[in-house]
């Protein structure tokens, strides 16, 4: 599958989670997706043309699992990490600011003493944040492998390769 293919049928499977997508078909999309991200980052609606591709990557990144024959809720395994990280990171940030704003002035030693005695809300943003790397890595090495031979629990095998 070429680029622009894998781009028009991604598009026409705009949110469809059945079936199964090559490995050229979710990494060509994944290429496109970063490209429209860097182009679009100089126009003031950015934000609204990465929105509208959040479901059709979620749904290549599904039937690329599919095609595993692995359960397209796999694709969660990264959320659960990242928004435990992002909550912890605005805990931390919170609690600072209001030791800030509590002082009414802005001392580094301030901070630091802050962070320190949030020593435990730290630990817990690292240890989420290395949780998430670690499943982002097994997600890509999950969407690098080969389709799996013949027709799968989601369909036939999209190279058309059977058993």
């Amino acid at each position: 599958m070429d680029f622009i293919t894998a781009i028009k049928t991604c598009f026409s499977k705009y949110a469809d989670f059945n079936g199964r997508a090559r490995r050229s078909e979710f990494w060509y999309w994944y290429l496109f997706t970063i490209l429209v991200s860097m182009f679009s980052s100089w126009i003031p609606f950015a934000s609204l043309v990465m929105l509208a591709l959040v479901i059709p990557t979620l749904a290549a990144s599904v039937r690329r699992l599919h095609d595993i024959g692995r359960s397209g809720w796999w694709v969660l395994l990264n959320v659960v990490p990242s928004i435990i990280c992002f909550a912890l990171l605005i805990a931390l940030l919170g609690s600072a600011l209001v030791t800030l704003v509590a002082a009414g002035t802005y001392e580094p030693e301030m901070l630091i003493d802050n962070l320190s005695a949030n020593v435990g809300l730290c630990a817990a943003y690292v240890l989420s944040a290395l949780a998430s790397f670690v499943c982002s890595i097994v997600l890509i090495v999950w969407w690098a492998k080969d389709s799996t031979p013949g027709a799968n629990e989601y369909g036939e095998n999209p190279k058309g390769i059977e058993a």
